[in-house]
């Protein structure tokens, strides 16, 4: 039914259990104290839980460095691993120009065709 059960929250997590696989969730919070309530939090983005909700999140774009007339860097960092997600265990590089890609063999320094 995609209700779950809330549980009291510490300083900063909350544990929602019971949820239903295979449906989005999103989060938002507000905050009480002696004043009263205060306004929400934005809305998270969503969350489809099963095996997908431990796939990594997309990197930020990468920056490109010309380093001579034929030769680039692409600096780039992994994105954070999700709670309870395993470790990244690698990247894939793709250099592309006029809409076709190629894998950056690390190796080589060489682009492979896909």
């Amino acid at each position: 039914n995609g209700s779950g059960t809330a549980h009291r929250a510490d300083s900063r997590v909350a544990l929602v259990k019971g949820l239903a696989e295979g449906l989005s969730y999103r989060a938002q919070v507000n905050v009480k104290n002696a004043c009263g309530w205060g306004a929400f939090s934005p809305v998270s983005e969503p969350l489809t839980l099963g095996a997908a909700a431990f796939k990594p999140i997309a990197s930020a774009a990468p920056l490109l460095e010309a380093v001579d007339s034929t030769s680039l860097r692409v600096h780039f960092s992994p994105p954070p691993v999700r709670p309870g997600a395993p470790a990244h265990e690698s990247v894939t590089v793709y250099v592309g120009v006029g809409g076709a890609w190629q894998t950056v063999d690390a190796a080589a320094s060489t682009l492979k065709p896909l």
